[in-house]
């Protein structure tokens, strides 16, 4: 009788180890089990975590943290500085949408978020500055315009919470807004109602593609214009320039403290679309396929050759069918693709933009009454 020898039996790491493919199968499994541990912890933060291993980015998370709850019945997105240290946050920072856009808009890696590129720079911009950022949408969801009368006390309900939960020992949180287009007026007519009716002192406004108002009680006041919008631009001049010339005492009759009032005009003129400007603008677009693109739109004649601007309204030209081929990832929609605003940023008429931002944020910042 031939003795058929039975196998020694390998336990399953003892097989893998020995091989490289096998070493890869043991991280991705380990990686798994993380994962798995902070979904069920905090599943914002295991996406962020887990899309940072995934893309071989050194940055971890590849995006600011977004954390989502509901404050009386609103939903709030939100995130922070980096550092967790509560002192090192410098104020609070809420942030309006334009008409037919949402809070969704401005981040990625949350749910039926899009994350769209102006309002992503935006957010870095404040994060950098050390600004805690709030973003909710209007309470009206057919136009998705803001209200004085409706979304006043929604504001008001979150900015209460938050200046409770965030404080610098006896120290109030100085209180800023961006607002752009709806937003923009809206951030810019709410002042005296949030000091008179709920107490709550705003520090600053930025509105942007907007100037149709300038509330007395903000003491600073940023208006940014498109070179193309005309009729903004010229609203915008003549609002600071009135403030300019009037007393630059405010009396706020609920603290009789005097505040020293500033204004501010920032233009933006339209953007010359160079080999790299999706790319500088659009993290997930590399620097090959901004030049692919800008080459595509030259040769179909929408970039003028001296200048490298649009010779067209691209809310009027025929460019998606262009760059339909580059756009695997982007639904190239009006209000929902990122290709579609950095193409209206470039025109430079009416929409939503971080240029200009930084700015406005560090003079309102700096000129902020102590």
């Amino acid at each position: 009788m031939v003795r058929v020898a039975t196998p020694k039996r390998k336990n399953v790491y003892t097989l893998l180890k020995g091989s490289g493919r096998g070493q890869m199968c043991i991280f991705i499994v380990v990686i798994f089990l993380i994962g798995m541990v902070f979904v069920r912890r905090d599943p914002i933060l295991a996406s962020s975590l887990l899309s940072g291993i995934l893309t071989n980015d050194k940055t971890i998370p590849t995006h600011p943290l977004v954390h989502r709850e509901t404050i009386h019945g609103v939903d709030v997105l939100w995130t922070r500085p980096n550092n967790e240290n509560d002192g090192d946050i410098t104020g609070i920072f809420f942030v309006a949408h334009g008409c037919h856009h949402s809070h969704t808009d401005w981040f990625v890696n949350c749910y039926g978020c899009i994350g769209l590129p102006e309002e992503r720079g935006i957010i870095n911009i404040a994060l950098d500055l050390g600004l805690l950022v709030i973003v909710f949408s209007s309470m009206n969801r057919r136009s998705k315009c803001w209200s004085t009368t409706d979304d006043i006390e929604p504001l008001a309900r979150v900015l209460n919470e938050f200046s409770g939960r965030f404080h610098k020992k006896e120290a109030i949180l100085p209180i800023y807004a961006f607002g752009a287009s709806s937003g923009g007026h809206f951030v810019s007519a709410i002042a005296t109602k949030l000091e008179k009716i709920f107490q709550i002192h705003l520090n600053g406004y930025v509105s942007q593609i907007s100037a149709k108002t300038s509330d007395p009680a903000a003491e600073c006041k940023v208006y940014i214009t498109m070179d193309r919008d005309v009729g903004t631009d010229v609203a915008a001049k003549k609002i600071v320039k009135e403030c300019k010339d009037q007393s630059t005492n405010f009396i706020s009759t609920d603290t009789a403290v005097s505040k020293k009032i500033k204004c501010k005009h920032i233009p933006v003129p339209p953007l010359s679309i160079i080999p790299s400007y999706f790319a500088n603008r659009i993290p997930e677009i590399s620097i090959v396929e901004s030049e692919q693109m800008v080459r595509a739109l030259q040769d179909a004649g929408f970039i003028d050759k001296e200048s490298d601007e649009l010779m067209e309204d691209p809310r009027h030209s025929n460019w998606r069918a262009i760059l339909s081929q580059y756009s695997q990832r982007d639904s190239l929609i009006a209000d929902e693709s990122s290709i579609s605003e950095i193409m209206n940023v470039a025109w430079g008429k009416h929409e939503l933009t971080r240029d200009g931002v930084e700015e406005a944020l560090k003079f309102c910042m700096q000129n902020m009454t102590t």
